[in-house]
């Protein structure tokens, strides 16, 4: 049985740099191993395609290819959401005038452009929406509590 000298992969090594690591070692005499994401590869048997099939199942064309049309995707719903930021910030401002108090609005309108321009393209403006539609109920309901108590108990205490 050989005995391989274990090589440490670190946390955001690729496929490519564990194979270049494992080659070296072979080109130096070294039999090695190494453990990516739970598959061993070895120095005396590795090669760029095998270890790519072996890890994600797809050969390194295929996963570059794969990555790139995932990049091509991306890149294009990026500017798609870019092309329609005008009628959001539109659509936004108008949903933020159904739910906030006029005292809000202006920040809102100042906020709203700047929240769908960023990473999340305006994710957190619904959640803020939603949000503040909750605690107008809550406190739409601690004010009909409070009348109900300070109004109606003593009253029905009196009959």
């Amino acid at each position: 049985m050989n005995n391989y000298k274990n090589l440490d992969v670190l946390v955001g090594t690729t496929i490519d740099s564990a194979v270049q690591q494992l080659l070296t070692a072979k080109e130096n005499g070294i039999l090695a191993k190494v453990d990516f994401n739970g598959t061993e590869l070895f120095s005396d048997t590795v090669t760029l395609n095998n270890a790519y099939l072996a890890i994600t199942g797809k050969t390194k064309k295929q996963s570059d290819q794969e990555q790139a049309d995932w990049k091509a995707n991306y890149d294009k719903e990026k500017q798609d959401h870019k092309n329609k930021l005008p009628e959001l910030v539109v659509e936004w401002n108008k949903k933020g005038e159904k739910v906030l108090d006029p005292e809000y609005l202006d920040e809102w309108y100042e906020c709203v452009p700047i929240r769908l321009g960023d990473l999340y393209r305006g994710m957190e403006l619904g959640a803020c929406l939603e949000l503040v539609k909750h605690l107008t109920t809550i406190n739409l309901l601690m004010r009909y509590q409070k009348f109900y108590l300070i109004k109606v108990i003593p009253v029905c205490l009196m009959v």
